[in-house]
Formats: structure tokens, sequence, C-alpha cells
């Protein structure tokens, strides 16, 4: 018997909770796909078959989308664990003005005044 390596004691509690980690450490349960998706393990099942396609429709829509405020999200989610609430906020204000102010930005106001879909270029 081993104990939890490669941060598996560190990721599995802030993905699924304390609880639901302690049982899949603890008891040596074989999850399948529902108890995953249910558990907030995974985001989202398919069949086999459909790997390649789901993953490739992900990929395009992610990258067709508003990266510049995506990578100021993931920073916002990546050090928001180690702020207050009101620190929070005043990280979350201020890319939201960097946001704001950038091209993407710009392009979204003027697609939603237009009434069309936008077209961002990460900046």
């Amino acid at each position: 018997a081993y104990s939890p390596d490669a941060g598996a004691s560190w990721h599995l509690p802030r993905l699924i909770g304390t609880e639901q980690a302690k049982r899949l450490l603890f008891l040596d349960e074989l999850w399948g796909a529902d108890r995953a998706l249910a558990a907030g393990l995974v985001s989202e099942v398919c069949a086999d078959e459909q790997l390649l396609t789901a993953a490739a429709e992900l990929a395009s829509r992610l990258a067709s989308g508003p990266t510049f405020a995506f990578a100021q999200t993931k920073k916002l989610m990546r050090e928001g664990a180690q702020r207050s609430l009101p620190e929070q906020l005043d990280a979350e204000r201020a890319a939201g003005l960097l946001c704001g102010r950038s091209r993407d930005g710009a392009e979204a106001l003027r697609a939603a005044m237009e009434k069309r879909t936008p077209v961002f270029s990460g900046n």
C-alpha cells in the first residue's frame, strides 16, 4: 500500500471535495465515467468513438473564444485560492479593466452592437 503521489492529495480535494477524495483514495474503488462525472472529476463523458471529435470541437470552441479573457480568468482562479475575498474582488476588477481595454474587449462590444458573432484575436 502506498500514499497518493503526483499531487493527488493536493488536487483531488480541490477538484471533487475532501469527502469524495477520501473515498476515492481510501477505498480503492474503481470509478466509472458516470460516477466521475457526478463527482465533478470530469466535466463531460462521451463514447470512445466520439472522443476525438468531441475533443476537437472543444479545442476549436476554446481557440475561437476570447483567449485574452480566458488567460485573465485562469490567472484569477489560480491565484484566488491564496487571497481573501476582498483581495480577489480587487483582482477581478483589475482583470476586468484589462479585458475591457483589450482588442478582444472592443471586438466583443462591437459585435454585440452589430448583433454578430465576435471574432477574437487574443489581444
